[in-house]
């Protein structure tokens, strides 16, 4: 069965006007007011470390994803590390690799992206650590 454009139309903004009468009755939050990670300025750079690690190989497998402005990817690593006895080494050793692969690429303004809250409170310690 065809219908009419008029048909058509009315269904539409019959279907749109039911939508926004049932999205104010839910009073979903705002989603421009929700927090989101936004993109860094043109001279910055995110710089994404991630670990993996085996206890029995003593090895650790690290990652670095670098992105800029607009989500780009403009450059990443996939290290092996051998002879790691500890996955705090691992991570450390991830983040300064990392942090150093930016430089290269001629980047000095860096977010750190890491999940290990142990290197995240030793790199925001003011006190000297020298194990």
């Amino acid at each position: 069965e065809s219908q009419s454009v008029d048909e058509v139309v009315t269904f539409i903004h019959g279907y749109g006007q039911e939508h926004r009468d049932l999205t104010s009755i839910l009073k979903h939050p705002d989603p421009s007011a929700m927090v989101r990670w936004a993109l860094p300025s043109p001279y910055w750079v995110k710089v994404n470390v991630g670990v993996g690690y085996s206890i029995s190989n003593q090895k650790a497998v690290s990652d670095i994803i670098i992105q800029v402005e607009m989500g780009q990817i403009i450059g990443s690593s996939f290290r092996i590390h051998n002879l790691f006895n500890l996955m705090f080494m691992a991570e450390v050793v991830a983040v300064l690799r990392g942090l150093q692969f930016a430089q290269e690429i001629g980047f000095l303004h860096v977010f750190l992206e890491i999940d290990s809250r142990a290197v995240i409170l030793k790199l925001q310690s003011k006190e000297e650590d020298y194990s």
